[in-house]
């Protein structure tokens, strides 16, 4: 979103210099500066701030998960990255074979709700799902939300396969384990908000 607003800002100011230097016969010193060099500095600046938030952000979902691990274990990321694996995994089966009653344990009941039908429809003919072994799963924590209360724990996850096909897994925490609440196929996060990063004191 930041790019889009950065580029109708310099379609519109090279628009407004250009018609402004044309009317007023300006130097070729002067048409370079406002037309190259102040052009360039507004990206470098805008690129840097943006570039600082995402630092920020990494640094700051960093320390959370580190400091939540030193008390809870689910919180470890090496158990979470196996956790969404295992799961991704469960739901390939599952979204193969149309067989929704695999899934219990591995996703929340409003998952069921909204993807039951699909799965129990999208069955393929002679899969094999030892084909799943063979992928590489690549995972990225994008979001968490700590609460004092357990069951309140959320997280967000980037899933890349063979380095190529994403999608972000939505999870919360029931009874001690990592359940698949929701799946969200955008990865730009167009009009959709950025998974947070928060822990409650």
């Amino acid at each position: 979103m930041i790019w889009k607003v950065s580029f109708l800002y310099l379609s519109m100011f090279f628009l407004s210099r250009y018609s402004y230097i044309a009317s007023h016969h300006i130097s070729t010193t002067a048409a370079v500066i406002a037309l190259v060099v102040f052009p360039l500095f507004v990206i470098s600046l805008v690129g840097f701030s943006y570039y600082q938030l995402v630092i920020k952000r990494k640094k700051k979902l960093k320390r959370f998960l580190a400091e939540a691990q030193q008390t809870d274990q689910y919180w470890n990321e090496s158990i979470i990255n196996s956790r969404i694996i295992e799961v991704y995994k469960q739901i390939q089966v599952a979204w193969n074979s149309g067989k929704v009653v695999i899934l219990r344990g591995f996703v929340t009941e409003n998952f069921v709700r909204i993807y039951g039908n699909s799965i129990a429809n999208g069955a393929t003919i002679n899969f094999d799902p030892e084909v799943l072994e063979l992928l590489k799963i690549e995972v990225e924590i994008l979001g968490i939300m700590n609460y004092k209360i357990n069951d309140y724990d959320r997280f967000s996850a980037l899933i890349k396969i063979d380095g190529k096909d994403a999608v972000i897994y939505h999870f919360e925490r029931f009874a001690n384990q990592w359940i698949l609440d929701g799946i969200q196929i955008d990865v730009s996060f167009n009009g959709k908000t950025v998974p947070p990063v928060f822990r409650e004191r």
